[in-house]
């Protein structure tokens, strides 16, 4: 059950909440153990057991909800306090001793007491076979922990059970899916209860923050351009975005809030529900926080991309697997671009599929509604905000007119009933100067051409979307553009983007030799619960399943 943001406002001040849909995870803190120097740890390790001895291992679980191993046999001494016990069958020529944080010849390890599993020094799985597959070999994927799954594999003699290290998870988040934090310094007030200075702060987003102070807010957030057109943000406001690789940043956007609802949640279910599969933050899931105000176009969009290029190919060389790309909305538009602009080489050694969830490949007609009256950034607060209110910094950000309707998808159809005439996407210029931005046509011009091309992205996609939720198809203004519009809606798309959008996807089958699947989450799906729905995550397991059967060690 959703929980109004006004009912929640007051979380925003820090109050402690116990009881919640989503709990966000604490950073790992391992503060009692030593470091694990390479001499550390060979101090650590015990003998091997002599063979018919017994293995008694021994499970920790942090707050992180990571298991830690350790091993005892014979006697042996454990190095950890332990909470449960179970016993693992001796393999002769093992070596047990203490788990490191991540997966580690030599290591016995028991997930519990009905499924034990135990893995010798070359990491194959020596007890308790992976999980029986079916008949059809079409058993989900078993995960181990510390790393590892099992799953189904087809070869000689019918399925057969394997197990392979998981492949790494990169979260690409949509448009407004990243807190932004702002420190302030300047010279002159908008208003005499706006603040000149300031320490670090949450602005994007504390939603008390937005309804007490939103002229402040609004002023804080916009960008400005110069000459070149290089967006920047106002004199005196200084912007960053934390935990670049960590995923705090785009699991929730207001963490009090998160704890009795799930509005401002982006990838924490999705993130948390990798994290009990075995994957691990900072490590095999990966984030990728950016300013989502800007584009590719500008200097800011392009070292974010930079930085992206990197942590994949980081993450690619420390764990020893091809990374999978998971991205929402735009952030879909960001990994297109990334894609096409790296070698094929690069992409073949680098990225084993990509997960594209609701992108609006040709755009959304609600990016006009944003450049003409603005919309309300936080649902819920519909009532109490006037979009007019945030409408001049929603027009000046790179992102919006990224995302406008793509002229050659959309045609000559109407999206925009106004006062002198109807305007398609093809006449976004003569829009501009009819509600009097003309700034608006200089801001497209520098980011239409950037993915309108849709080009293969040269790697497998898995392209999930949702439908049968109202779209808008067209704005009526013709009361005047100081009006809200009336809306005419269509079920054939998610609430913010058409399904024509969201599939162009499929124009990629058939192109090269790379699978492009095109699937649907549901009916009823609205486009920003698309990445936290159930159906969802059970399409990115399937996929991680796929690319593991696919993939050789």
């Amino acid at each position: 059950m959703r929980v109004s943001w006004v009912f929640a406002l007051y979380l925003a001040s820090g109050e402690t909440v116990t009881a919640g849909v989503y709990q966000p995870e604490k950073p790992v803190e391992l503060d009692d153990e030593p470091e694990r120097t390479q001499e550390t740890v060979d101090k650590m390790e015990l003998e091997a057991p002599p063979p018919g001895a017994a293995i008694r291992c021994l499970s920790r679980r942090h707050r992180d909800s990571h298991e830690h191993f350790c091993c005892e046999f014979d006697g042996g001494r454990c190095l950890n306090q332990p909470t449960n016990r179970t016993v693992c069958p001796v393999v002769a020529g093992m070596h047990c001793g203490r788990s490191m944080r991540y997966p580690r010849a030599g290591t016995c390890r028991c997930k519990d007491p009905e499924e034990r599993w135990c893995f010798d020094a070359a990491g194959s799985a020596v007890d308790g076979q992976c999980s029986k597959c079916s008949p059809e070999g079409t058993a989900k994927l078993h995960f181990v922990g510390d790393g590892f799954v099992c799953f189904c594999k087809e070869g000689f003699g019918g399925s057969r059970c394997e197990h392979s290290k998981l492949p790494p998870v990169i979260l690409i988040p949509p448009f407004a899916g990243t807190t932004i934090w702002a420190k302030l310094h300047r010279h002159n007030k908008l208003y005499a209860w706006c603040f000149k200075d300031s320490e670090w702060f949450r602005l994007w987003l504390t939603p008390a923050q937005l309804l007490l102070s939103t002229s402040c807010q609004v002023d804080n957030i916009m960008l400005e351009y110069d000459d070149d057109m290089e967006p920047h943000n106002k004199e005196g406001v200084e912007t960053k975005v934390d935990d670049w690789g960590g995923t705090s940043s785009i699991d929730c956007l207001t963490p009090n809030v998160c704890k009795v609802s799930d509005l401002p949640v982006i990838y924490g279910t999705l993130s948390n529900h990798l994290v009990n599969r075995g994957y691990v933050r900072g490590y095999s899931l990966l984030g990728a926080p950016y300013d989502w105000r800007y584009t590719p176009a500008s200097k800011v969009g392009q070292k974010f991309l930079e930085d992206l290029k990197k942590l994949i190919e980081d993450a690619v060389e420390r764990v020893g697997h091809k990374a999978v790309l998971v991205s929402h909305s735009m952030g879909g538009l960001y990994a297109l671009y990334l894609l096409s602009q790296q070698s094929q080489e690069w992409k073949d050694r680098h990225v084993a599929e990509w997960i594209s969830v609701a992108t609006p490949f040709g755009g959304a007609r609600m990016s006009v509604r944003t450049m003409v009256s603005g919309v309300i950034p936080v649902a819920g607060l519909d009532f109490l905000l006037s979009s007019y209110t945030t409408m001049p910094a929603q027009r000046t950000f790179q992102a919006s007119a990224w995302l406008l309707p793509v002229a050659d998808r959309f045609g000559d159809a109407a999206l925009v009933m106004g006062p002198s005439g109807n305007y398609s996407a093809q006449d976004l210029p003569r829009l501009f100067d009819d509600i009097g931005f003309p700034l608006g046509q200089r801001i497209w011009n520098t980011t239409k051409d950037l993915t309108a091309a849709t080009p293969h992205p040269g790697v497998p996609v898995t392209c999930l979307h949702s439908t049968q939720v109202p779209t808008p198809i067209r704005y009526d203004y013709r009361r005047g553009w100081l009006h809200q519009p009336r809306v005419t809606y269509d079920y054939a798309g998610d609430g913010t983007a058409c399904e024509l959008s969201l599939r162009l996807c499929e124009t990629w089958q058939g192109e090269t030799e790379h699978e492009i699947r095109s699937e649907s989450v549901g009916s009823g799906v609205n486009h920003k619960d698309c990445i936290k729905h159930e159906r969802t995550i059970e399409k990115v397991e399937e996929a991680l399943s796929r690319i593991l059967k696919r993939t050789s060690w």
